[in-house]
């Protein structure tokens, strides 16, 4: 970026040095750079203190790329004139073009103290601030630049990056949008742009800019691998596939592409296809952790163990400390009657989630025990509430959140699942517990942890049931294990229902999941449960109100729990997908659907709904 002409001395010709200057500037003019960089030396050979040498040396060396001699000059030339703003500017824009963004920052300040209106110095400052991950700072100097050159494009593009980064995507768009209003030919800002729309859930939009990147730039790869995700995140797994492949052709030697390649694939239930693109991932990127977990998921569905178990344990050796990964070996021992072993991984998993919570680790000879279970219901908010009440420095994680012993894995015993809690003497003052949505349905999940623990406390979670549906359903289709409409799996689960006992809704439906209106049926199962334990071991929370003020909700179940109030550092969402929003028809018809089941749970559980 030139700066503003400023006035130069008047040269007096028969000074030698100035002879040389002046020779500097003609040559800097005509473009013989080099000459021009030997002119000026040979002036500060003649006259060291003479500032305007070392300046336009500076200037030249910025010119023709070389940083450090650049720097080296505009130091110079700050200790003879120490009051001139624009090497203060010059020397900045030095330093962020030589990578050291931190140096370049004091001197963009400092050319503000001097020259707060000059926009340039905000623009550059923004991007140094960009690059040492400073995003909010970054946002206040393009906006401050913005507000003095408001038709300047990539500023806007640089602002959207900052905002898009910092998760603002709605501000993000907007201003992606401005700076393409100021550039329509630019392809990366409408691929960003994309990205952006991605994260609010705007598939179409996001589609559309992605394409218009395409149609700007073909040889560019990555809308292509943006738009496998999209369209992977839709369900539609074959376009998905078309989308990856095309990302492959014109960068064959990326890991990444080839591994969500291999989830296309696997979700399109083609897993010859999959397995190889797994395969092609590991031999690209053989310390691609990821890529050994998906090939060891795949390999378990093909009921190879063996090379599932290599897998996941390769992926320990790459990231030793993550603690799914032994969750989830220690389920594919589990299956093929390695309990032993098995309840090994679970221990290894505990010890790294205490160690992740900062929690005790205690060694007790008492056999582990829950003193609460969140048992429902499925896309309710379970994994966000457990992952808030950990937070609490009296309440210790279990190896996994969701272990779902009383339900599908009972057959493995008692000991199995007590190795996936924390042993807690009698006389510590903690309390643990697990957090499997799918008991409350489960028809004998009930029976069996009163038979083990009959004074268990419960949490429970209630959403607007046609949310719940919605969202159960959308998950299912991501997994690639839905692929009807939601109209239509609607009609045949009305059918499927109408003329059951309502007492056994849920229950005759457990085994043929996906269920999402059953699911959603909440006063039945709940008569169940509470036919079998006390109304006072059941904490209910409408998911809506909790979180509007997750803080207040979280007290609650603190003093359910015998604890003293906490508070939570963030509330993050878990689990949460995106997706486009039902169909107002089909809302209405199930809202009416549900009205009358809503009645009978207020009725029997004394609470009020505003889910109509």
């Amino acid at each position: 970026m030139k700066l503003p002409q400023k006035s130069m001395p008047q040269i007096d010709p028969d000074a030698n040095y100035l002879h040389y200057h002046q020779s500097g500037i003609r040559l800097y003019e005509e473009g013989k750079n080099q000459a021009a960089i030997e002119a000026y030396e040979k002036a500060i050979t003649l006259n060291p203190a003479y500032f305007w040498s070392h300046y336009n040396l500076g200037n030249v060396h910025l010119e023709i790329n070389q940083y450090e001699d650049a720097i080296t000059s505009f130091k110079k030339a700050i200790q003879y004139k120490p009051d001139y703003v624009w090497t203060f500017y010059n020397l900045g824009i030095s330093y962020l073009k030589d990578g050291e963004y931190q140096r370049s920052i004091e001197f963009f300040e400092k050319t503000i103290e001097f020259e707060p209106e000059y926009a340039w110095s905000y623009y550059n400052l923004g991007l140094a601030l960009l690059k040492t991950g400073d995003f909010q700072h970054a946002i206040t100097n393009f906006q401050r630049f913005l507000s003095l050159e408001p038709n300047f494009a990539f500023a806007h593009e640089k602002l959207a990056v900052a905002q898009l980064t910092t998760g603002s995507y709605r501000e993000a768009i907007d201003s992606f949008n401005q700076a393409i209003a100021l550039t329509p030919d630019y392809p990366w800002s409408y691929d960003k742009l994309g990205m952006a729309q991605m994260q609010v859930g705007n598939y179409k939009a996001a589609i559309q800019a992605f394409e218009k990147a395409i149609v700007l730039k073909p040889e560019y790869r990555v809308p292509y691998f943006f738009l496998g995700l999209i369209y992977q995140k839709m369900g539609d797994f074959p376009v998905a596939i078309v989308k990856y492949q095309k990302a492959i052709e014109l960068n064959p030697e990326n890991a990444i592409y080839y591994r969500e390649l291999g989830t296309a694939y696997f979700r399109n239930r083609n897993l010859k296809e999959a397995i190889k693109a797994y395969q092609k991932a590991i031999e690209l990127a053989p310390d691609y952790v990821w890529v050994y977990d998906d090939y060891a998921k795949i390999m378990a569905v093909k009921r190879d163990f063996t090379a599932s178990i290599a897998a996941y344990e390769r992926a320990i050796s790459l990231k030793p400390d993550y603690t799914d990964f032994y969750n989830d070996l220690g389920d594919i021992r589990s299956k093929i009657g390695q309990i032993d072993r098995a309840k090994e991984c679970y221990q290894q998993a505990l010890k790294n989630e205490l160690i992740r919570n900062t929690a005790p680790i205690f060694s007790s000879n008492s056999p582990a025990q829950p003193n609460f279970m969140i048992i429902g219901f499925a896309k309710c908010g379970t994994t966000s509430v457990y992952d808030h009440l950990i937070q609490h420095p009296q309440i210790l994680p279990a190896a996994k959140k969701e272990i779902m012993y009383f339900s599908e894995n009972f057959r493995y015993g008692i000991d199995w699942y007590q190795a996936h809690l924390p042993a807690i003497p009698a006389e510590e003052d903690f309390l643990t517990g697990e957090a499997s949505a799918h008991y409350v349905d489960h028809p004998q999940a009930y029976k069996r942890i009163y038979k083990s623990y009959p004074n268990l406390k419960f949490i429970i979670l209630l959403r607007d049931p046609v949310k719940r549906a919605y969202s159960d359903y959308q998950m299912w289709k991501r997994e690639g294990k839905e692929r009807r409409t939601f109209e239509r799996v609607m009609q045949i689960e009305m059918k499927r229902v109408k003329g059951k006992k309502q007492a056994s809704y849920s229950e005759k439906f457990y085994d043929r999941y996906p269920s999402y209106l059953a699911s959603s049926l909440y006063v039945y199962s709940l008569k169940r449960w509470m036919s079998r334990f006390p109304r006072e071991n059941f904490l209910i929370l409408e998911l809506e109100l909790f979180n509007s003020e997750p803080q207040k909700g979280l007290n609650q179940i603190f003093r359910f729990l015998g604890l003293k109030d906490y508070s939570v550092n963030s509330y993050p969402k878990r689990n949460v997908g995106s997706y486009g929003s039902i169909d107002p028809g089909i809302r209405n018809q199930l809202q009416a659907y549900f009205q009358s089941h809503n009645r009978l749970l207020e009725e029997f559980l004394g609470m009020n709904f505003n889910w109509d």
